[in-house]
């Protein structure tokens, strides 16, 4: 019984079969192009090809998906904008160093516990990142000291940041109403 032939598909090029030969093993590796692909449609296949086969990092994988995901573009933007408190502290792709110690994915994780079942979720993304920016860098200037310093601080730790969200979750609905959020937010932290 023979398979059925497969029919062509015109935005799939088989470019090249390299054929790699050893003692024990002949291996054919089959590289294929793609061609006039909607963007959406290039992110999509792009993003399935490198998490399944080769495995690409979740940060990366937000990234890619910041268009279509309102949280991913919000995480996206708080590490890109030179504004935000977390512009010099994250990283895109996910390799973290001494300094970039927090990955797009730890920041798109803060923002679902800040955003969990409450008004901020209903916000666009445009307001949720003003939101999120005006919360944050309120926070590191309450405590400068402790948000430049990860060695003594759990601050800007992941657990420390996912635990401002958690405080935000309760703190930001409230003060959605207000005229000046940020004076807002600080007499509410302000409260013991």
């Amino acid at each position: 019984m023979s398979a059925a032939p497969l029919k062509p598909n015109p935005n799939i090029n088989i470019a090249n079969n390299l054929f790699i030969e050893t003692p024990l093993t002949l291996r054919v590796r089959t590289m294929e192009t793609f061609h006039y692909l909607e963007d959406e449609e290039e992110i999509s296949l792009f993003d399935t090809i490198n998490t399944k086969a080769k495995g690409i990092g979740s940060s990366l994988s937000r990234y890619l998906k910041r268009d279509s995901e309102d949280l991913s573009w919000v995480a996206a933007q708080l590490i890109i904008q030179p504004d935000s408190p977390f512009h010099d502290l994250g990283t895109i792709v996910g390799l973290r160093t001494t300094a970039k110690r927090v990955t797009l994915q730890n920041i798109y994780n803060t923002l679902v516990y800040l955003t969990k079942q409450n008004k901020l979720s209903e916000l666009s993304k445009e307001k949720l990142l003003r939101v999120s920016l005006i919360y944050f860098a309120e926070i590191k200037k309450m405590f400068p000291v402790d948000w430049g310093n990860y060695k003594e601080s759990k601050l800007t730790h992941i657990v420390g940041i996912n635990a401002l969200s958690i405080i935000g979750l309760e703190i930001l609905p409230k003060s959605l109403g207000s005229k000046t959020l940020a004076k807002e937010l600080l007499s509410l932290m302000d409260v013991k």
